[in-house]
């Protein structure tokens, strides 16, 4: 006998935006509304220019696949899979506190600006 399975923790986008949304007094509608055009912004700029980066969030880049066969268990057939083109994220590295200059005793962190100050490319 099998172990009974565990309840998942995932969420879906929408139940996560929507849960943000009310912690900042925003509509839920606009909140899901403005996360998906943006989303679809970020998604057009990697496949027209290569690759997006989002500072703090990371990069998403396309990427091209070659044709290749595969094994269709349902039916016992080998078929062909045509050559496309998807979008890999990377996920950006956490921000680490750093050390004020001049001070190598002192390891007092920093406090680091805000995301907001950050430069964003913009898609040509």
């Amino acid at each position: 006998m099998s172990a009974p399975r565990r309840a998942s923790l995932r969420y879906s986008a929408n139940a996560v935006i929507r849960k943000e949304a009310e912690a900042m007094n925003l509509s839920p509608e606009f909140s899901v509304a403005f996360f998906t055009g943006m989303m679809n912004s970020v998604l057009n700029c990697a496949m027209v220019n290569g690759t997006c980066w989002v500072p703090g969030i990371g990069s998403f880049k396309r990427t091209e696949f070659k044709a290749r066969n595969r094994h269709n268990p349902r039916t016992g057939k080998i078929e062909l899979c045509p050559a496309g083109e998807t979008i890999t994220f990377t996920p950006a590295k956490p921000r680490r506190a750093r050390a004020e200059p001049g001070h190598a005793g002192d390891s007092k962190p920093v406090a680091l600006p805000s995301p907001g100050a950050t430069k964003v490319h913009k898609c040509k």
